[in-house]
């Protein structure tokens, strides 16, 4: 399948553990290992499929995926293998968020990013997940701009929806939490849904899709 990169940086889902020896033994081969996601992370290391933030930022960057056991194998192999060829297959858990990691993984490495060209204004008010997770899946999937705000009336969302272009309001998301109000006429509403569906399934942001996902008030 090809060999493999000279160095990696990797981050761990919840669940995954490695003892201190083995990620010495990773160092030395030059794979980095790390709990937290960040824009340098080359490889995502996950038993099952899950809708956590670090999860969904990799699929949203075209991030391989990778099953546990390729630590083990660059391990066993003394050298780093392509983690292309480790990508996790959880067929359960795809069929449950109705997508393939694969495909997804492929659409985003090659595409962009599926909010690329798009304004999120997120509602500091969102809890599952939190406003701050949600910002992050935003920008790895390439949104062009990204804030926080507290919700409409508010002077905050207000002073946000002022400062964007008239072009730019065409291609504005505002990312609702429950018993938020209507945002300003002319911005599109949306349920945290869309960015965690649209993160694994690499969804394209259609009319028909949005509405789906409409919030609604």
């Amino acid at each position: 399948a090809g060999g493999g990169p000279e160095s990696l940086v990797v981050a761990l889902t919840g669940g995954v553990t490695l003892a201190p020896a083995d990620r010495k033994a990773l160092e030395r081969l030059g794979i980095r290992v790390r709990e937290d996601w960040g824009e340098n992370v080359t490889a995502l290391v996950a038993a099952s499929v899950k809708r956590t933030a670090k999860f969904l930022c990799a699929v949203a960057c075209g991030v391989p995926v990778v099953d546990p056991s390729f630590l083990s194998a660059c391990k066993t192999e003394g050298r780093i293998l392509n983690p292309e060829a480790h990508i996790l297959k959880d067929s359960e858990g795809e069929r449950k968020f109705g997508f393939s990691l694969a495909a997804s993984l492929k659409r985003a490495s090659g595409g962009g990013g599926f909010l690329a060209g798009w304004t999120l204004m997120i509602s500091r008010k969102c809890q599952k997940p939190p406003a701050t997770e949600l910002a992050e899946i935003s920008k790895a999937a390439a949104a062009q701009r990204v804030v926080v705000v507290a919700p409409p009336p508010s002077s905050d969302f207000a002073k946000a929806w002022r400062e964007t272009g008239n072009a730019e309001k065409e291609k504005t998301i505002f990312v609702a939490a429950p018993g938020d109000k209507a945002p300003a006429e002319g911005c599109r509403s949306v349920t945290p849904e869309l960015l965690l569906d649209g993160a694994l399934q690499q969804m394209r942001l259609t009319g028909s899709v949005l509405n789906k996902y409409t919030h609604t008030h």
